[in-house]
């Protein structure tokens, strides 16, 4: 009788034990899932918007070269084909020094300018065990233009050639719409006219939305306060490009009312105007190694 009983209380402990052994698996393997953090990828295509940084950045020893080149403007007529006998052109190369520094180089034949610049990702948009709404950057350029100057009582000093550029990328993914607001700070140690500021204050707000699988629009726009004295009638850059990927390569049909296309000379010298029809086609050509 008592090894009946023994044997029933056995099998009634090992009935109880496997109902709960597998309600606590099940709950350990819901706890680990939970606390994964899923990191939010592709916020734009590549480094820049159109003219503008992005919030991407390479990945350790990632190289990006990249061609932009903008014509003329469409109002110049037949005679320059509309445009398309003018051209101006920025040759970048950026790399990867880890996957939160980003270094590189350019030169531009507007103004004749070498630039050089650094990007640091400071939190990057995320789900799950660590949530983070946002991905924040920083961005620095400087910049030096080689051309001569056209009037010789200015100062001609290496210095007189230099200019500054930091920003804040704040961008943040919705699914197939990305946004990105970027604050603006430009400095000068000479500008091109004496009542031009040294100093600009800027805003940027850029959008991207994705069509299909290799296919995007991105929309770029920077709100500048310039000086509301200077004798030259500046304009607020607003830019337009429909992008394709293909493999490590980003191609860009761009609408703008830019000329320059180095970040600090779109903020700080776009002197075309949208409402006049004073734009210019060009295109981006972006391969990633």
């Amino acid at each position: 009788m008592k090894k009946v009983i023994i044997s029933a209380l056995i099998i009634a402990s090992v009935g109880i034990i496997k109902p709960c052994s597998a309600q606590d698996i099940s709950a350990l393997l819901d706890e680990e899932t939970s606390e994964t953090t899923d990191y939010t990828l592709a916020t734009f295509l590549g480094n820049r918007v159109v003219n503008g940084q992005s919030s991407e950045q390479l990945q350790r020893n990632g190289l990006d070269f990249r061609i932009a080149h903008r014509f003329g403007s469409l109002k110049e007529g037949k005679n320059e084909l509309y445009g398309f006998d003018e051209s101006n052109s920025y040759f970048t190369i950026d790399y990867g020094l880890s996957n939160r520094i980003m270094i590189g180089l350019g030169r531009a034949t507007d103004n004749k300018l070498v630039t050089a610049n650094i990007k640091a990702k400071l939190l990057r948009q995320s789900s799950g065990k660590k949530t983070i709404p946002v991905t924040l950057s920083f961005w620095g350029g400087i910049s030096a233009t080689t051309q001569k100057f056209s009037n010789k009582e200015r100062n001609d000093d290496f210095n007189s050639r230099l200019e500054y550029t930091g920003q804040l990328l704040i961008a943040r993914k919705f699914n197939n719409l990305s946004i990105l607001v970027s604050p603006t700070y430009l400095h000068r140690n000479l500008v091109d006219k004496q009542d031009d500021a040294n100093d600009l204050a800027a805003l940027g707000l850029s959008g991207r939305y994705k069509i299909s699988s290799v296919f995007d629009v991105a929309l770029e726009y920077f709100w500048v306060n310039q000086p509301k004295n200077s004798s030259t009638a500046y304009y607020n850059p607003l830019s337009l490009a429909l992008s394709y990927q293909v493999s490590h390569h980003v191609f860009q049909v761009v609408v703008s009312n830019s000329h320059a296309i180095a970040e600090n000379s779109v903020i700080g010298r776009t002197v075309n105007s949208w409402a006049k029809g004073d734009i210019r086609l060009g295109f981006n050509i972006s391969t990633v190694f």
